[in-house]
Protein backbone atom coordinates (compact mmCIF):
# COMPACT_ATOMS: atom_id res chain seq x y z
CA UNK A 1 0.00 0.00 0.00
CA UNK A 2 1.81 3.39 -1.08
CA UNK A 3 2.70 5.64 1.88
CA UNK A 4 4.91 7.97 2.70
CA UNK A 5 8.15 5.57 2.51
CA UNK A 6 6.19 3.01 -0.24
CA UNK A 7 5.44 5.46 -3.01
CA UNK A 8 3.73 3.06 -5.27
CA UNK A 9 4.47 2.82 -9.10
CA UNK A 10 3.32 5.45 -10.38
CA UNK A 11 5.01 7.82 -7.83
CA UNK A 12 8.49 5.66 -8.40
CA UNK A 13 8.40 6.11 -11.91
CA UNK A 14 7.86 10.00 -11.29
CA UNK A 15 10.31 10.25 -8.88
CA UNK A 16 13.21 8.25 -11.12
CA UNK A 17 12.26 10.63 -14.02
CA UNK A 18 12.85 13.48 -11.61
CA UNK A 19 16.25 12.21 -10.82
CA UNK A 20 16.86 11.27 -14.04
CA UNK A 21 16.64 15.16 -15.27
CA UNK A 22 18.55 16.40 -12.18
CA UNK A 23 21.68 14.14 -13.32
CA UNK A 24 23.81 15.44 -16.34
CA UNK A 25 26.95 14.39 -18.57
CA UNK A 26 29.30 12.16 -15.99
CA UNK A 27 28.95 14.67 -12.94
CA UNK A 28 28.53 12.49 -9.72
CA UNK A 29 25.60 13.89 -7.66
CA UNK A 30 25.29 13.28 -4.18
CA UNK A 31 21.75 12.54 -2.09
CA UNK A 32 21.92 15.86 -0.77
CA UNK A 33 22.86 17.49 -3.56
CA UNK A 34 20.16 14.98 -5.31
CA UNK A 35 17.24 15.81 -2.79
CA UNK A 36 17.81 20.03 -3.55
CA UNK A 37 17.53 19.69 -7.02
CA UNK A 38 14.61 17.20 -6.88
CA UNK A 39 12.85 18.47 -3.31
CA UNK A 40 12.84 14.23 -3.06
CA UNK A 41 13.06 12.70 0.73
CA UNK A 42 16.33 10.52 1.08
CA UNK A 43 14.16 7.30 1.34
CA UNK A 44 12.52 7.64 -1.86
CA UNK A 45 15.66 9.29 -3.63
CA UNK A 46 16.88 5.54 -2.41
CA UNK A 47 14.27 3.45 -4.03
CA UNK A 48 13.88 5.70 -7.06
CA UNK A 49 17.83 5.14 -7.88
CA UNK A 50 18.38 2.24 -7.20
CA UNK A 51 15.15 1.10 -9.88
CA UNK A 52 17.40 3.75 -12.19
CA UNK A 53 20.35 1.32 -11.51
CA UNK A 54 19.05 -1.60 -12.13
CA UNK A 55 17.45 -0.33 -15.54
CA UNK A 56 20.99 0.78 -16.36
CA UNK A 57 20.78 4.56 -16.42
CA UNK A 58 22.13 5.39 -13.71
CA UNK A 59 25.39 3.83 -11.66
CA UNK A 60 26.40 4.50 -7.79
CA UNK A 61 30.38 5.66 -8.07
CA UNK A 62 30.33 5.91 -4.12
CA UNK A 63 28.42 5.62 -1.19
CA UNK A 64 25.44 8.11 -1.68
CA UNK A 65 27.11 9.60 -5.44
CA UNK A 66 25.45 8.47 -8.41
CA UNK A 67 25.91 9.74 -12.43
CA UNK A 68 24.01 8.86 -15.47
CA UNK A 69 25.72 5.69 -17.30
CA UNK A 70 26.57 5.83 -21.06
CA UNK A 71 23.33 4.23 -21.98
CA UNK A 72 21.72 6.73 -19.69
CA UNK A 73 23.90 9.76 -21.09
CA UNK A 74 22.61 8.49 -24.80
CA UNK A 75 19.51 8.14 -23.49
CA UNK A 76 18.73 11.67 -22.32
CA UNK A 77 20.92 13.16 -25.77
CA UNK A 78 18.24 11.48 -28.21
CA UNK A 79 14.95 11.28 -25.58
CA UNK A 80 14.57 8.04 -26.56
CA UNK A 81 13.74 5.99 -22.93
CA UNK A 82 10.99 6.63 -21.58
CA UNK A 83 10.46 5.65 -17.87
CA UNK A 84 7.06 4.02 -17.33
CA UNK A 85 5.28 2.43 -14.45
CA UNK A 86 4.22 -1.07 -14.40
CA UNK A 87 5.36 -4.58 -15.75
CA UNK A 88 5.40 -3.39 -19.31
CA UNK A 89 7.84 -1.08 -18.35
CA UNK A 90 10.35 -0.44 -15.03
CA UNK A 91 10.03 -4.28 -13.91
CA UNK A 92 11.38 -5.35 -17.83
CA UNK A 93 13.91 -2.72 -17.54
CA UNK A 94 15.73 -4.16 -14.68
CA UNK A 95 17.22 -7.06 -16.72
CA UNK A 96 19.19 -4.52 -18.71
CA UNK A 97 22.57 -4.55 -17.50
CA UNK A 98 24.95 -1.83 -18.74
CA UNK A 99 28.11 -2.59 -19.89
CA UNK A 100 27.14 -6.45 -20.75
CA UNK A 101 28.60 -7.68 -24.13
CA UNK A 102 24.98 -7.13 -25.83
CA UNK A 103 24.74 -3.91 -24.47
CA UNK A 104 28.02 -3.39 -26.55
CA UNK A 105 26.84 -4.81 -29.36
CA UNK A 106 23.98 -2.87 -29.42
CA UNK A 107 25.59 0.36 -29.44
CA UNK A 108 28.27 -0.25 -31.96
CA UNK A 109 25.57 -1.68 -34.23
CA UNK A 110 23.67 1.70 -33.36
CA UNK A 111 26.68 3.44 -34.85
CA UNK A 112 27.74 1.53 -37.46
CA UNK A 113 24.18 0.84 -39.02
CA UNK A 114 25.99 -1.89 -41.58
CA UNK A 115 28.06 -3.93 -40.50
CA UNK A 116 30.19 -7.57 -40.27
CA UNK A 117 30.59 -9.19 -36.92
CA UNK A 118 34.15 -8.50 -37.14
CA UNK A 119 33.03 -4.82 -37.06
CA UNK A 120 30.82 -5.13 -34.25
CA UNK A 121 33.65 -7.10 -32.16
CA UNK A 122 36.07 -4.54 -32.77
CA UNK A 123 34.66 -2.10 -30.77
CA UNK A 124 32.40 -4.43 -28.51
CA UNK A 125 34.68 -7.15 -27.40
CA UNK A 126 36.55 -7.27 -24.07
CA UNK A 127 37.31 -10.53 -22.20
CA UNK A 128 35.10 -12.74 -23.38
CA UNK A 129 35.61 -16.20 -23.84
CA UNK A 130 33.14 -16.88 -26.83
CA UNK A 131 32.18 -13.14 -28.29
CA UNK A 132 31.83 -14.51 -31.62
CA UNK A 133 29.33 -16.88 -31.32
CA UNK A 134 27.40 -14.75 -28.68
CA UNK A 135 27.42 -11.87 -31.53
CA UNK A 136 25.76 -14.49 -34.03
CA UNK A 137 22.87 -15.75 -31.83
CA UNK A 138 22.18 -12.35 -30.71
CA UNK A 139 22.13 -11.06 -34.49
CA UNK A 140 20.28 -14.57 -35.47
CA UNK A 141 17.62 -13.13 -32.91
CA UNK A 142 17.73 -9.31 -34.26
CA UNK A 143 17.11 -10.60 -37.96
CA UNK A 144 14.37 -12.77 -36.36
CA UNK A 145 12.15 -9.56 -35.03
CA UNK A 146 13.13 -7.75 -38.14
CA UNK A 147 15.32 -5.07 -36.22
CA UNK A 148 18.88 -6.06 -38.30
CA UNK A 149 18.45 -7.48 -41.57
CA UNK A 150 21.24 -9.65 -43.90
CA UNK A 151 22.48 -7.60 -46.83
CA UNK A 152 22.23 -9.94 -50.17
CA UNK A 153 26.45 -9.32 -50.99
CA UNK A 154 28.58 -10.73 -48.65
CA UNK A 155 32.02 -8.86 -47.81
CA UNK A 156 35.05 -10.41 -49.76
CA UNK A 157 36.80 -13.12 -47.42
CA UNK A 158 40.73 -12.72 -47.17
CA UNK A 159 41.73 -16.48 -47.41
CA UNK A 160 41.36 -18.93 -50.54
CA UNK A 161 38.09 -20.40 -50.59
CA UNK A 162 36.44 -18.51 -48.18
CA UNK A 163 32.98 -17.30 -48.56
CA UNK A 164 33.47 -13.68 -47.14
CA UNK A 165 31.43 -12.41 -44.29
CA UNK A 166 27.89 -11.67 -44.07
CA UNK A 167 26.96 -8.00 -43.97
CA UNK A 168 24.11 -6.48 -42.12
CA UNK A 169 22.04 -3.43 -42.08
CA UNK A 170 19.98 -1.80 -38.97
CA UNK A 171 16.26 -1.44 -39.40
CA UNK A 172 14.91 -0.42 -36.32
CA UNK A 173 16.87 1.92 -34.08
CA UNK A 174 14.50 2.11 -31.33
CA UNK A 175 16.66 3.73 -28.54
CA UNK A 176 20.31 3.19 -26.27
CA UNK A 177 19.24 0.35 -24.10
CA UNK A 178 19.38 -3.33 -25.67
CA UNK A 179 16.41 -5.08 -26.71
CA UNK A 180 16.56 -8.57 -24.43
CA UNK A 181 15.95 -11.90 -25.83
CA UNK A 182 13.36 -14.08 -24.06
CA UNK A 183 14.60 -17.62 -24.62
CA UNK A 184 11.37 -19.49 -22.82
CA UNK A 185 9.03 -17.32 -25.01
CA UNK A 186 11.15 -16.92 -28.26
CA UNK A 187 10.49 -13.55 -28.20
CA UNK A 188 12.76 -9.92 -27.83
CA UNK A 189 11.50 -7.33 -25.58
CA UNK A 190 12.39 -4.36 -26.46
CA UNK A 191 12.96 -1.89 -22.94
CA UNK A 192 13.17 1.45 -25.19
CA UNK A 193 9.32 0.86 -26.24
CA UNK A 194 8.39 -1.91 -23.97
CA UNK A 195 7.25 -3.83 -27.09
CA UNK A 196 7.63 -8.25 -27.65
CA UNK A 197 8.36 -9.46 -31.05
CA UNK A 198 8.91 -12.76 -32.03
CA UNK A 199 12.26 -13.62 -32.45
CA UNK A 200 12.06 -17.65 -33.22
CA UNK A 201 15.52 -19.17 -34.54
CA UNK A 202 16.84 -22.29 -35.69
Amino acid sequence: MPGPHNPGPGRSAVNQRAIFDALDGDRCLTMDELAMRTGIDRPLLSMAAGGLIRLGLVERVAVGCFRLTEAGRASKADGSVELRSGPRGSVEKKRVVAGSLRARLWHAIRICKKFTIGDLLERAAREERQPKASASVYLQHLVAARYVRVLPQRLPGHKPGSTGYLRYVLLRDTGPLPPLVRKNRSELFDPNTGEATPCRIG
